[in-house]
């Protein structure tokens, strides 16, 4: 006598294709982290998002740094095999390219800090900060 094959009772999330993957997985996964949202305490959310905002223009600038070195490096580099002593003849010219490619990325830092203080409920309160601090003619 033939056995008869059972219907799954398992869910269909627990089942596997033939490939061994989980149907479904990876549509649920992404749902779950889209909408997460952060937690704060009360009163401490408009400090920590101008902290998160300082951070992002503190990263922008050392990625201008990098972008800095990395550029001179490079072009001093092609300049000694271009000619004799090109690293040398080339240094103005290479160190003012390299510059101005990361005075562009570096650009971004002041608009990450704005973004950071123009924020929500602590925008009036740091205005006032300022003014408290700044000399009476830019009051």
């Amino acid at each position: 006598m033939a056995e008869q094959a059972k219907p799954s009772t398992e869910p269909a999330a627990k089942q596997e294709t033939v490939t061994g993957h989980t149907p479904g997985a990876a549509s649920t996964e992404a749902q779950a982290t889209d909408k997460e949202k952060r937690k704060y305490s009360r009163g401490l959310r408009a400090g920590q998002e101008m902290e998160r905002g300082f951070s992002r223009a503190a990263a922008s600038l050392g990625d201008a740094i990098a972008e800095t070195m990395n550029t001179y490096k490079e072009r001093s580099r092609a300049s000694s095999f271009k000619k004799r002593d090109g690293a040398l003849r080339d240094a103005i010219k290479n160190w003012t390219k390299a510059t101005s490619k990361g005075m562009k990325t570096a650009s971004d830092a002041p608009y990450e800090i704005v973004k950071a203080v123009n924020r929500g409920k602590a925008t009036k309160q740091v205005r006032d900060a300022i003014k408290m601090f700044s000399p009476p003619m830019f009051r």
